[in-house]
Protein backbone atom coordinates (compact mmCIF):
# COMPACT_ATOMS: atom_id res chain seq x y z
CA UNK A 1 0.00 0.00 0.00
CA UNK A 2 1.32 3.46 -0.77
CA UNK A 3 0.28 6.98 0.13
CA UNK A 4 0.17 9.69 -2.50
CA UNK A 5 -1.04 12.96 -1.05
CA UNK A 6 -4.41 12.46 0.61
CA UNK A 7 -5.37 9.38 -1.40
CA UNK A 8 -4.63 5.89 -0.09
CA UNK A 9 -4.27 3.27 -2.79
CA UNK A 10 -4.73 -0.41 -2.16
CA UNK A 11 -2.38 -2.92 -3.74
CA UNK A 12 -2.91 -3.61 -7.42
CA UNK A 13 -3.44 -7.32 -6.70
CA UNK A 14 -6.32 -6.47 -4.39
CA UNK A 15 -7.89 -4.29 -7.09
CA UNK A 16 -7.51 -7.13 -9.58
CA UNK A 17 -9.32 -9.47 -7.16
CA UNK A 18 -12.06 -6.90 -6.63
CA UNK A 19 -12.45 -6.35 -10.36
CA UNK A 20 -12.56 -10.07 -11.18
CA UNK A 21 -14.92 -11.06 -8.37
CA UNK A 22 -17.32 -8.20 -8.98
CA UNK A 23 -17.65 -9.42 -12.60
CA UNK A 24 -18.12 -12.99 -11.41
CA UNK A 25 -20.84 -11.74 -9.07
CA UNK A 26 -22.67 -10.25 -12.07
CA UNK A 27 -21.67 -6.58 -11.82
CA UNK A 28 -20.81 -5.52 -15.37
CA UNK A 29 -18.95 -2.28 -14.61
CA UNK A 30 -17.47 -0.27 -11.74
CA UNK A 31 -20.67 1.67 -10.94
CA UNK A 32 -21.35 -0.55 -7.92
CA UNK A 33 -17.77 -0.55 -6.58
CA UNK A 34 -18.62 1.99 -3.86
CA UNK A 35 -21.36 -0.25 -2.48
CA UNK A 36 -19.21 -3.36 -2.91
CA UNK A 37 -16.28 -1.69 -1.12
CA UNK A 38 -18.16 -2.05 2.19
CA UNK A 39 -19.68 -5.47 1.44
CA UNK A 40 -18.26 -7.94 4.01
CA UNK A 41 -17.84 -10.76 1.48
CA UNK A 42 -16.05 -8.55 -1.06
CA UNK A 43 -13.79 -7.18 1.68
CA UNK A 44 -12.76 -10.73 2.61
CA UNK A 45 -12.15 -11.67 -1.04
CA UNK A 46 -10.01 -8.57 -1.60
CA UNK A 47 -8.11 -9.16 1.64
CA UNK A 48 -5.38 -6.97 3.08
CA UNK A 49 -6.51 -3.64 4.49
CA UNK A 50 -9.99 -4.16 3.02
CA UNK A 51 -10.81 -6.71 5.74
CA UNK A 52 -10.48 -4.00 8.41
CA UNK A 53 -11.57 -0.97 6.36
CA UNK A 54 -13.03 -0.91 2.85
CA UNK A 55 -12.16 -2.22 -0.59
CA UNK A 56 -11.50 0.16 -3.51
CA UNK A 57 -13.98 2.92 -4.27
CA UNK A 58 -15.78 3.50 -7.55
CA UNK A 59 -13.22 6.09 -8.67
CA UNK A 60 -10.26 3.85 -7.71
CA UNK A 61 -11.73 0.89 -9.59
CA UNK A 62 -12.59 3.03 -12.62
CA UNK A 63 -9.04 4.36 -12.80
CA UNK A 64 -7.59 0.87 -12.26
CA UNK A 65 -9.68 -0.71 -15.05
CA UNK A 66 -9.28 2.09 -17.60
CA UNK A 67 -5.70 3.23 -16.94
CA UNK A 68 -3.80 0.42 -15.22
CA UNK A 69 -5.26 -2.74 -16.77
CA UNK A 70 -5.11 -1.27 -20.26
CA UNK A 71 -1.33 -0.71 -20.25
CA UNK A 72 0.24 -2.96 -22.92
CA UNK A 73 2.33 -4.99 -20.43
CA UNK A 74 -0.69 -5.55 -18.18
CA UNK A 75 -2.91 -6.59 -21.12
CA UNK A 76 -0.27 -9.12 -22.17
CA UNK A 77 0.08 -10.43 -18.60
CA UNK A 78 -3.69 -10.83 -18.28
CA UNK A 79 -3.89 -12.61 -21.64
CA UNK A 80 -1.23 -15.08 -20.48
CA UNK A 81 -2.66 -15.61 -16.99
CA UNK A 82 -4.82 -18.67 -17.68
CA UNK A 83 -1.92 -20.32 -19.54
CA UNK A 84 0.35 -19.83 -16.53
CA UNK A 85 -2.24 -21.46 -14.25
CA UNK A 86 -2.56 -24.38 -16.65
CA UNK A 87 1.25 -24.70 -16.81
CA UNK A 88 1.39 -25.01 -13.01
CA UNK A 89 -1.30 -27.69 -13.11
CA UNK A 90 0.54 -29.56 -15.90
CA UNK A 91 3.68 -29.70 -13.76
CA UNK A 92 1.71 -31.63 -11.14
CA UNK A 93 -0.49 -33.66 -13.49
CA UNK A 94 1.19 -34.27 -16.88
CA UNK A 95 -1.05 -34.92 -19.87
CA UNK A 96 -0.63 -37.60 -22.52
CA UNK A 97 -2.82 -35.99 -25.18
CA UNK A 98 -4.20 -32.59 -26.02
CA UNK A 99 -7.60 -31.80 -27.49
CA UNK A 100 -8.30 -28.15 -28.33
CA UNK A 101 -11.65 -26.55 -29.11
CA UNK A 102 -11.53 -23.07 -30.68
CA UNK A 103 -14.76 -21.05 -30.64
CA UNK A 104 -15.64 -17.48 -31.46
CA UNK A 105 -18.31 -15.62 -29.57
CA UNK A 106 -20.13 -12.30 -29.63
CA UNK A 107 -19.83 -9.54 -27.07
CA UNK A 108 -22.43 -6.94 -27.97
CA UNK A 109 -21.43 -3.31 -27.41
CA UNK A 110 -23.31 -0.07 -27.00
CA UNK A 111 -21.80 3.30 -27.80
CA UNK A 112 -18.52 3.89 -29.59
CA UNK A 113 -15.94 1.65 -27.91
CA UNK A 114 -12.64 1.30 -29.75
CA UNK A 115 -12.66 -1.82 -31.92
CA UNK A 116 -16.38 -2.33 -31.91
CA UNK A 117 -17.90 -2.89 -35.34
CA UNK A 118 -21.05 -4.16 -36.96
CA UNK A 119 -21.04 -7.92 -37.52
CA UNK A 120 -23.56 -9.06 -40.12
CA UNK A 121 -23.61 -12.65 -38.83
CA UNK A 122 -24.64 -11.58 -35.34
CA UNK A 123 -26.59 -8.54 -36.56
CA UNK A 124 -25.19 -6.13 -33.98
CA UNK A 125 -22.33 -3.84 -32.99
CA UNK A 126 -19.91 -6.04 -31.08
CA UNK A 127 -16.51 -7.42 -30.32
CA UNK A 128 -15.89 -10.90 -31.76
CA UNK A 129 -13.68 -12.67 -29.17
CA UNK A 130 -12.01 -16.00 -29.81
CA UNK A 131 -11.56 -18.68 -27.13
CA UNK A 132 -9.54 -21.89 -27.04
CA UNK A 133 -10.37 -24.58 -24.47
CA UNK A 134 -8.58 -27.85 -23.73
CA UNK A 135 -10.35 -31.15 -23.13
CA UNK A 136 -10.80 -30.28 -19.44
CA UNK A 137 -12.60 -27.01 -20.20
CA UNK A 138 -9.62 -24.86 -19.23
CA UNK A 139 -9.23 -21.64 -21.22
CA UNK A 140 -5.92 -21.99 -23.06
CA UNK A 141 -6.20 -18.54 -24.63
CA UNK A 142 -8.70 -15.78 -25.22
CA UNK A 143 -8.37 -13.10 -27.84
CA UNK A 144 -10.47 -9.93 -27.89
CA UNK A 145 -10.99 -9.04 -31.53
CA UNK A 146 -12.73 -6.31 -33.46
CA UNK A 147 -16.36 -6.99 -34.25
CA UNK A 148 -16.00 -7.36 -38.01
CA UNK A 149 -13.35 -10.12 -38.21
CA UNK A 150 -14.06 -13.62 -39.51
CA UNK A 151 -14.63 -16.36 -36.96
CA UNK A 152 -11.32 -18.08 -37.72
CA UNK A 153 -9.04 -14.99 -37.76
CA UNK A 154 -6.21 -15.37 -35.24
CA UNK A 155 -7.06 -18.93 -34.29
CA UNK A 156 -4.08 -20.52 -36.00
CA UNK A 157 -1.54 -18.30 -34.25
CA UNK A 158 -3.23 -18.86 -30.90
CA UNK A 159 -3.38 -22.64 -31.28
CA UNK A 160 0.25 -22.76 -32.45
CA UNK A 161 1.28 -20.85 -29.32
CA UNK A 162 -0.67 -23.22 -27.08
CA UNK A 163 0.82 -26.32 -28.73
CA UNK A 164 4.35 -24.88 -28.53
CA UNK A 165 3.84 -24.42 -24.80
CA UNK A 166 3.21 -28.10 -24.16
CA UNK A 167 6.25 -30.20 -23.16
CA UNK A 168 6.08 -32.86 -25.87
CA UNK A 169 6.83 -32.86 -29.57
CA UNK A 170 3.58 -32.34 -31.42
CA UNK A 171 2.83 -34.32 -34.53
CA UNK A 172 -0.43 -33.54 -36.24
CA UNK A 173 -2.64 -36.52 -36.88
CA UNK A 174 -3.28 -37.11 -40.57
CA UNK A 175 -6.51 -35.56 -41.76
CA UNK A 176 -9.26 -38.12 -42.21
CA UNK A 177 -10.66 -38.32 -45.72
Amino acid sequence: MCDTGRTRHILLGAQLWQSAFSRLAGYEDTNDAGRLSVDPTMRQVVGGRATARTAASTSQMGKFETEVLTLPDNRTALANLSGKWIDRLRQRMPMKKLVLDVDSSVSETYGRQEGTAYNGHFGCMCYHPLFCFNQFGDVEFALLREGNVRSSDGGGRGVAGVVRGYPWKYTAAPASR
